[in-house]
C-alpha cells in the first residue's frame, strides 16, 4: 500500500510500473517498491533535445505513474511540496505522470488540450496535451505546454514562482518578456475531506493498493 508521511518532505510510496531499456534494445518492466515525490537541491539539467520529447532513456530515472487518479495525486503532492497552490494544474484525464528526483525534471500527458478559466480572474489558461517542467522550492521553470492569454494573443507561460519576500502573490513570466503577479489564492482549490494528505500526522496516510509486479521481455 502507498505511504504517506511527513519527515523532511512528503513522500508517496507505490509499487507503480517503471521502464527500463536495456543496452540491447529489450525492455525490463518492473514494479517499483516505492517512489519519493521530493524536491531536491538541482545537479543539472537534461539538455533540450531531451526535454522536447519524454523517451525511455529519461523514464529509466524517473518515477512514472499511469491512471488519471493516481496521477492527480502526485501532481497534488508535487504542488504541495513545491508550496504552489494545489489548482494550478487542473488537468483532466492525464494518463501518465513523471517525476526525476535528481533534476526536479516533471512531465504530464493528458488525453487533449484543456482551456481551463480561473473564475476569480476571469482569465482563460491553455493546458497541453504534454506539460514539462522543472520543479523547485517554491517555483516551476522551463515550462512546456501551458499557455495564456493576453489580449488575442497565446502567450507560452515559460516560468511560474511565489513572490519573495512571501506576499501571497504569484507571478507568471512567458517567454516574450511579459510578467503578471496574482493572487495565489486564485489558484488554490478547497481539498475534499478525502482528498486530503496528512503529512504532518504522527499516523501514516494509505493512499492507494500496490500494483502487481509485471515482467516482459523482447
Amino acid at each position: 500500500m502507498i505511504v504517506a508521511r511527513r519527515k523532511n518532505s512528503c513522500k508517496i510510496r507505490h509499487n507503480c510500473t517503471r521502464h527500463v531499456l536495456h543496452k540491447g534494445g529489450h525492455f525490463h518492466y518492473e514494479a517499483q517498491n516505492h517512489t519519493h515525490l521530493s524536491l531536491k537541491k538541482i545537479h543539472h539539467s537534461p539538455s533540450s533535445q531531451t526535454m522536447a520529447l519524454v523517451d525511455d532513456e529519461l523514464k529509466a530515472k524517473a518515477e512514472v505513474y499511469y491512471d488519471d487518479e493516481i496521477c492527480k495525486q502526485c501532481t497534488r503532492l508535487l504542488l504541495k511540496e513545491a508550496g504552489l497552490p494545489n489548482g494550478l494544474l487542473p488537468l483532466k484525464d492525464i494518463v501518465e505522470c513523471g517525476y526525476v528526483e535528481e533534476t526536479g525534471y516533471v512531465w504530464l500527458k493528458q488525453k487533449k488540450r484543456i482551456d481551463h478559466v480561473f473564475q476569480s480572474l476571469g482569465r482563460v489558461v491553455s493546458y497541453g496535451t504534454e506539460i514539462t517542467a522543472f520543479a523547485e522550492k517554491g517555483r516551476i521553470r522551463k515550462v512546456k505546454g501551458i499557455k495564456t492569454r493576453e489580449l488575442m494573443v497565446w502567450l507560452p507561460v515559460e516560468e511560474i514562482s511565489l513572490d519573495e519576500p512571501a506576499t501571497g502573490k504569484l507571478i507568471c513570466k512567458s517567454i516574450a518578456g511579459f510578467s503578471k503577479i496574482f493572487p495565489a489564492s486564485a489558484f488554490h482549490i478547497p481539498e475534499k475531506e478525502n482528498e486530503k494528505a496528512n503529512c504532518a500526522g504522527p499516523k501514516p496516510v494509505v493512499l492507494m493498493e500496490r500494483a502487481a509486479r509485471v515482467v516482459k521481455n523482447n
